[in-house]
């Protein structure tokens, strides 16, 4: 966190990814903030990205997750094309594992939840 907000709208964060030796990354501004529904967020300084979260309820129990990135390095021409293409694989691989790792938290999350509920009712059966 590097800003005076914690969440929400104007929120500044620096983000890092490590890509081969590398971290790259820089400061984030959240410019768009709908909780629990929106979150994007472009650079202020560092590696030139854009990004958003979106989820959307599908049904009582399953919800639609969408992560977008865009990213680049502006003004550096071939290299910084070429560093594009060498570290794509790396991006994309990190973006998964921040889905399954989302999945994983809020499937526990429910079935925490669950859990205490079915312990409540069966102590208020005794």
């Amino acid at each position: 966190l590097a800003s005076e907000h914690d969440r929400g709208l104007g929120a500044r964060y620096r983000t890092l990814m490590r890509v081969r030796s590398a971290e790259i990354g820089g400061l984030v501004e959240v410019v768009e903030y709908d909780e629990p529904r929106d979150l994007a967020w472009n650079s202020v300084t560092g590696i030139d990205q854009r990004g958003r979260w979106r989820l959307r309820e599908l049904g009582s129990d399953r919800t639609h997750v969408e992560l977008r990135l865009s990213y680049g390095v502006s003004g550096a021409g071939i290299g910084g094309w070429l560093a594009e293409q060498v570290a794509a694989p790396t991006v994309r691989e990190n973006l998964r594992h921040s889905l399954r790792e989302l999945k994983r938290q809020v499937e526990y999350e429910q079935a925490r939840v669950a859990a205490a509920a079915r312990r409540a009712a069966a102590s208020a059966r005794r």
